[in-house]
This record gives structure tokens, sequence and C-alpha cells, in this order.
């Protein structure tokens, strides 16, 4: 096994989608030109702009039945704005409310751990997240 990446984030985010029922909640990330970056791949927050917490649903008017899948719509909640090194802005998208956060990169609140392969050399890859305090008021 290789050395474990450990990687640092704010608590707001996580890199992975969660279902329930037929809603996915999950987040976008995009750099400073507006391009999407793969939340799986990230190693730090240096190079994003801009957070996404986004909400993504079927149609429940469409009428079920043969190969054809219900359309998917998606829905921008809260929009996570990089202002400087420790400090964003949270736009509510539905009051359009915004909150000034602040980073506490040393108070650690969740920590979770991902095992991957490398496929070029087949040895295991160990990935720990570690999520840290952001507080603000509006």
């Amino acid at each position: 096994m290789n050395a474990p990446d450990i990687l640092y984030f704010p608590e707001f985010y996580h890199y992975g989608s969660t279902r329930v029922g037929d809603t996915t909640f999950s987040y976008e990330c995009y750099d400073h030109e507006d391009r999407l970056l793969r939340g799986d791949a990230l190693k730090n927050t240096d190079n994003i702009e801009e957070i996404f917490f986004v909400k993504s649903f079927a149609d429940g008017r469409y009428p079920g039945g043969g190969n054809v899948s219900p359309p998917v719509f998606t829905k921008k909640v809260l929009a996570f704005t990089k202002v400087d090194k420790l400090s964003w802005k949270e736009k509510n998208m539905a009051d359009h409310s915004i909150t000034e956060l602040t980073e506490y990169p040393d108070k650690i609140t969740r920590t979770d751990t991902t095992t991957s392969i490398n496929r070029t050399t087949g040895l295991q890859q160990l990935t720990i997240r570690k999520y840290y305090k952001v507080a603000g008021a509006k």
C-alpha cells in the first residue's frame, strides 16, 4: 500500500453523493475558469472558485414503463464562493440570503476514508479526508 493521501476540506463539502428515494444530493466544484472539477479527484480547495450543493430528481409526473427513463431535473440549492484563503460566501438559492463563512482548518469536525486500487501498479491507495469547521453569521 502506498502512503495515504490526507486531504482537508471545509465541513460543508463532501466528495460523494447521497441518494434519498429518487433524489440525489451532491456537490459540484468549479475552478476560476468555470471548469467542472471531479470531486473524487480533488486534493485540496486551492483551485476551487465555487462549490454548489445540488439536488437532482426524476420528474414524478412522467409515465412509467418502457425503456425510456424519466427526465431528471437538477437544482442548485446552495452556492459557496471562495472569497480568500480562509473565507467563503454562502448563498441560499431559495431566499437569496448570503452568509459570510470563516474556515477553522485546525478544528476537524469529521473524517472519512476510502481505499482504491491503482490500475497501473495494482497497489492499494488509502485516502483520508478531514473536514474542518466553518462558521458564520447572517
